[in-house]
């Protein structure tokens, strides 16, 4: 599996999945910056998405 962390747009997430074709990619995306959804992620042929720590650090700076 690549991991192609924080990639610019989805051209570029696209041609990183075709440069690397069959081996399954996993992408690394931020929710602060432009959300791809994952329908556009699965037609780009993203096999793994990933957000970081982003889901613990917004946990932990929740209220009790």
């Amino acid at each position: 599996m690549l991991y192609a962390p924080y990639p610019p747009d989805l051209d570029a997430l696209t041609a990183i999945v075709t440069a690397v074709a069959p081996t399954p990619v996993n992408v690394l995306i931020s929710p602060a910056d432009k959300v791809l959804t994952v329908a556009e992620l699965r037609k780009a042929g993203v096999k793994r998405i990933s957000v970081g720590p982003a889901l613990y650090t917004h946990a932990m700076g929740a209220p009790e």
